[in-house]
């Protein structure tokens, strides 16, 4: 009995000592496993950590750079405009300038024209005048000769019957006297008609002398008046031509001094781009130096104080988002450049792809954020629909039995996203970069398109409905995410604010069709200027540059609006969906 009572006790001993040794090995080995367990769920922090805040600094790149750029292209449209107007009140100036100088033209010629008129009046009427005083004195003239020859005869006549009656009186004279008297009355009538063929002749001949004298000084007189006339007719063409080569030698130094102009203005304007250049690489160097000192400081100071860091990091990401938007704002107002029409084409189709890539990187983001796929938030997909997505995609193996490791969202190629109990304990999601990015008032959290900055920054996502059909892989931004049917169907405040999203949407497409409409009147408004032809040459020059210009926005309008047609079908079809699938969750 004692043997066996001995054996017995010895047996319980070594029992009690095994249990002991096994449950101390037991203890060990579940702390091990909860070490290395809560080691691995350290550095899976620090990876998403890390993934996080690159996908923060790489959407802040991206973002400063969209801006940058549709704030340079919507300057360079003002400025266009403004040059477009400009050129308008030029050509309208130089245009009236013009017409003054026309009308001038026309009131002298009509001057000049009437001045000839009333010359040619005054030159035939004196003619006129002069002829009949000429015709008057030959008139005077000739009847004073016909009286004169009148008196002669006259007299000759009585002188005769004088004679005749001295003769006939003296008949009975003696002969010698009367011989004697009749020969000295003989040799007196001789003398006396002699002196009177004298007179006469030399009466005569100065008569004739005086008319050919008068007749070579009115002669002499209208050679010289028509000379006068024709001097001065050749000084008024020669003043009008010098007048013409002035006219025209102003016109060349004005050109020429506008040309001189422009030309140190273009200087001027690339000095000024390249300094503003060097200004802004500067200036990005040392936002991303600073940046980088930051996130350095973080890292240190990760294991400090990890409760407070995600308030600090997001003061932090605020404020450098609102220096930098203002720093750039500024910046893309002093930049005085222009640039080409293809130019502003391609960095307008540069900029438009990169809000989407911000646009689908935003709806990522929330959706990770709203389902939990970063902290685990979710339940896991059932078999059925493993074993679908494991059937669709071609390596679908690796999403076998609840493994999601592998997926990666976009921009995060150097983490792994994943997904963990309800149960764990972690901190909250972080910040969005579009939310901080547009936070003008108190923080938001949503990134909806009501903010204006993000109306006028027109970010166009893809058309794939919001909602997919139930009990299928989510298939979008290029990833397969496994996902239950609670997810997809949503609560009815997502599904009115994605339909007011898309109604803003909409309206935004209208106003552009607005915008378009009004820039096609314009259009119109210049064409039928251009081909009026009253228009002075050097307004139908600026008018053509003009036109060209407005022509190719206008073909990039086109295109838009047909690009947009499809869209806003799409968008009418997913509001109408999205209302009805609104209702049925009422």
């Amino acid at each position: 009995m004692e043997s066996s009572s001995m054996s017995t006790s010895a047996a319980e001993a070594t029992d009690s000592a095994f249990n002991q040794v096994d449950h101390s090995t037991l203890f060990r080995r579940v702390f091990e496993e909860w070490a290395r367990a809560t080691h691995e769920k350290q550095i899976r922090e620090k990876k998403r950590r890390q993934a996080v805040r690159f996908h923060y600094f790489h959407t802040l790149r991206i973002g400063f750079d969209a801006l940058a750029k549709a704030v340079q292209v919507q300057k360079r449209r003002l400025q266009l405009l403004q040059r477009v107007v400009e050129k308008k009140t030029q050509a309208k100036c130089f245009y009236i300038w013009s017409e003054e100088v026309r009308r001038r033209k026309e009131l002298a010629q009509r001057d000049a024209d009437e001045r000839r008129h009333c010359l040619s009046d005054a030159f035939h009427q004196w003619r006129v005048v002069h002829a009949m005083a000429v015709q008057v004195e030959r008139d005077m003239r000739t009847a004073a000769h016909v009286h004169h020859n009148r008196l002669l005869r006259s007299s000759f006549g009585q002188w005769q019957h004088v004679i005749v009656l001295r003769r006939t009186v003296r008949a009975n004279a003696d002969a010698f006297a009367t011989s004697r008297q009749l020969h000295l009355e003989q040799a007196m009538v001789l003398s006396c008609f002699l002196r009177w063929r004298e007179h006469a002749e030399d009466h005569m001949v100065e008569r004739l002398m005086s008319h050919r004298a008068r007749a070579h000084h009115q002669e002499v007189l209208v050679k010289h008046t028509f000379h006068a006339w024709v001097q001065f007719v050749g000084m008024r063409k020669w003043d009008e031509i010098l007048y013409l080569r002035a006219a025209k030698h102003q016109a060349r130094i004005v050109l020429q001094h506008r040309f001189a102009t422009w030309r140190d203005r273009i200087v001027a304007w690339r000095g000024a781009r390249e300094r503003t250049t060097m200004a802004l690489l500067h200036w990005k160097q040392t936002m991303q130096r600073r940046a980088f000192l930051a996130w350095i400081q973080g890292m240190r100071l990760r294991q400090a104080k990890r409760h407070f860091r995600h308030e600090a990091l997001e003061w932090r990401h605020t404020l450098f988002l609102r220096q930098g938007l203002a720093h750039w704002t500024h910046a893309a107002f002093a930049l005085q450049e222009q640039r080409l029409h293809d130019v502003q084409r391609r960095a307008a189709a540069a900029a438009e792809r990169v809000w989407r890539r911000v646009a689908r990187i935003a709806m990522h983001w929330r959706y990770v954020a709203a389902h939990g796929l970063i902290q685990g938030c979710g339940r896991p997909a059932n078999r059925h629909q493993s074993q679908v997505v494991a059937r669709s995609h071609p390596r679908g193996r690796l999403y076998d039995d609840g493994n999601y490791s592998d997926l990666q969202p976009l921009g995060m190629s150097s983490a792994a996203v994943v997904r963990q109990s309800v149960a764990s304990n972690c901190r909250p999601p972080p910040r969005k970069p579009l939310d901080l990015l547009y936070e003008t008032g108190e923080l938001q959290v949503s990134n909806a398109k009501s903010h204006p900055l993000v109306e006028n920054a027109s970010i166009q996502r893809d058309n794939a409905p919001l909602l997919p059909p139930l009990g299928d892989a989510w298939k979008k931004y290029g990833m397969h995410l496994p996902v239950s049917s609670s997810r997809i169907e949503g609560r009815p405040w997502d599904v009115e604010h994605a339909v007011r999203e898309m109604e803003t949407r909409v309206l935004v497409w209208q106003t552009k069709k607005q915008e378009w409409k009004r820039h096609k009147a314009q259009l119109d408004d210049v064409r039928r200027l251009l081909a009026d032809a009253a228009t002075p040459p050097a307004t139908r020059d600026v008018l053509q540059r003009t036109v060209e210009v407005m022509e190719a926005t206008h073909r990039e309008h086109v295109a838009a609006h047909v690009a947009s047609k499809g869209e806003m079908k799409a968008l009418a079809q997913q509001i109408e969906e999205l209302r009805r699938r609104g209702e049925e969750l009422n």
